[in-house]
């Protein structure tokens, strides 16, 4: 071993040399990760599946739709309305509506009094949780926690509170809309009534018959105009007070009843590996020390 090169050879005649000081270096570190992987606590996984939905599909246009033979609808959502959903998801309003309705700064056992405390309960739930979009262009709201139970109802509620602050995006525009219709639709009965009115003058003063005429296709017109705004306020009205959400549920996020993790097999394999692979580095280090000391002098 005083050559230069070190084979695999080599390698195995060291540790053959130093075997039970790897043997019991190995043990400890198996022994220790058994204890630290049954102290870990188990967690549960559960999974919420939903596709974004056409929000067109509750438009005043598209509820009353005169034709049967229009272009029929998407009735899933475009790019844009699965960004909107995912991102609404993934908002830091919705992670506190979380951690605040589930009171998971106690649940985690974080002290309330520590320094970062909210920060530190956001980390953890964000460690916790998995929001994306997978392969198939669904949204996948993924859960761990100690309490299967829990892990689902997070799961299903990040899904209801998302659907309803995206339908209140839409809710204000259809009350944007109504109070125009209400507003126009006010004012046109208000021209009839004057009209009326006036008519009715002109006739107790037997008026001069083409002005009646002329103001009595005028009212006609506003009438008209009047029964079609009635009919557009009654379809926002309508559109508004409909029940629709904007997700469509895949699949509903259960309560798991066996542990996702950890894998405490993979923690013991995975720390007996490291650990002979640190304990073979010292060693060659040490027994190869004459001939790399020189080398990092120089």
């Amino acid at each position: 071993m005083n050559n230069q090169n070190l084979n695999l050879f080599d390698v195995f005649k060291i540790l053959w040399k130093w075997r039970k000081t790897v043997s019991i270096i190995c043990g400890i570190a198996i022994v220790a990760a058994t204890v630290v992987a049954f102290i870990m606590p188990n967690y549960y996984k559960s999974t919420a599946i939903f596709y974004a939905a056409n929000p067109a599909m509750n438009d005043r246009q598209n509820l009353f739709r005169e034709q049967a033979g229009n272009l029929p609808l998407e009735y899933f959502g475009t790019e844009s309305d699965v960004d909107r959903v995912l991102q609404i998801c993934k908002s830091a309003e919705v992670t506190a509506y979380m951690i605040n309705k589930y009171h998971l700064g106690s649940h985690y056992k974080i002290d309330s009094t520590a320094k970062f405390y909210n920060t530190k309960v956001r980390e953890e739930f964000k460690d916790n949780s998995n929001i994306q979009r997978n392969e198939l262009g669904a949204v996948e709201i993924t859960i761990w926690d100690t309490d299967a139970k829990l892990a689902a109802e997070i799961a299903n509620d990040i899904v209801q509170t998302a659907d309803d602050h995206n339908k209140q995006f839409f809710i204000n525009n259809n009350e944007k809309s109504i109070a125009l219709m209400k507003k126009n639709k006010e004012e046109k009965q208000l021209e009839v009534n004057q009209l009326t009115d006036t008519l009715a003058k002109l006739h107790a003063h037997n008026a001069n018959a083409d002005l009646i005429n002329t103001l009595d296709m005028k009212k006609q017109s506003a009438v008209k105009d009047l029964a079609s705004l009635t009919k557009l306020f009654e379809q926002f009205e309508a559109a508004a007070s409909n029940d629709f959400s904007t997700v469509n549920i895949i699949e509903k996020a259960y309560f798991s009843e066996k542990k996702d993790k950890p894998l405490r097999s993979l923690i013991v394999i995975a720390t007996l590996l490291v650990t002979l692979l640190v304990t073979t580095i010292a060693l060659l280090i040490m027994e190869r020390w004459k001939v790399i000391k020189p080398e990092l002098e120089k």
